[in-house]
């Protein structure tokens, strides 16, 4: 092919560059994502103290999402595969509720970054594969609730106790606050059933790390909350007594 200007030499170029840039397209609507694998572009931010809500584009359809607190902005592009959907979710802090609102347990600025870090899970959650990453407290004794029972006791037979109300004391080891309407804490109590040494309790309550509590609540087994957060043993509705320091 001849070219007879310089004109027609720069118009050729333009037209390759404007068809490489557009084949180098790294947005959520133009790549291949591995199946589970939602990807989707910012159109709307607002934060509050924990959480930031993010209104974003997902194959043309909109729709509220929330993570924790990070900085992101408009036109930022976010990957995903774990989340739950609250309906009706009201925000103190924004004075706001919202229809719906996807609370995304494992955000990623990238599907490799993702893929990579194998997902995040709910407080205490375990897949059907992996165990819980919580650490077992060394020399740890918390007296025995008066007409109650220990972690020992009900990990050693846990359908005694299904859908009863129990009563264990134990010491908060980790709490996470306002998921699903609830607070999550971990608690032991220094006994154990082999490898079974911490309970997940969920409450409209509050007991911050480091202290000892009382918790009354209603032993739940095989508790699936979907998206694989899944529970053998769980302690809901829980109203927590008799609080103080653990020295």
């Amino acid at each position: 092919m001849k070219f007879n200007s310089i004109t027609q030499i720069k118009l050729m170029i333009t037209v390759l560059l404007v068809s490489w840039l557009s084949s180098c397209d790294h947005s959520p609507a133009k790549r291949n994502l591995p199946a589970g694998v939602h990807g989707v572009e910012v159109i709307q931010v607002l934060n509050t103290t924990k959480y930031t809500y993010l209104r974003v584009s997902e194959d043309k359809s909109e729709y509220w999402m929330a993570i924790v607190r990070e900085e992101i902005k408009s036109g930022d592009s976010v990957y995903y595969s774990q989340a739950y959907d609250m309906k009706d979710f009201y925000s103190r802090e924004l004075d706001r509720t919202f229809p719906s609102v996807l609370f995304v347990q494992d955000p990623s600025g990238s599907p490799e970054r993702l893929a990579a870090t194998g997902g995040a899970h709910m407080p205490g959650a375990e897949a059907s594969s992996r165990r819980q990453p919580v650490t077992k407290m060394d020399n740890l004794k918390v007296e025995k609730a008066a007409g109650g029972i220990t972690i020992e006791e009900l990990f050693e037979n846990p359908s005694q106790f299904e859908g009863k109300k129990v009563k264990i004391r134990g010491l908060v080891g980790k709490l996470s606050k306002e998921i699903m309407k609830r607070n999550w804490m971990h608690i032991q109590d220094g006994t154990s059933d082999g490898s079974n040494f911490d309970l997940t309790v969920t409450s409209v309550d509050i007991v911050t790390e480091g202290n000892i509590a009382t918790f009354e609540g209603i032993i739940a087994l095989k508790k699936d909350f979907g998206s694989g957060y899944f529970y053998e043993v769980i302690m809901e509705e829980a109203i927590p007594s008799d609080v103080e320091r653990y020295e």
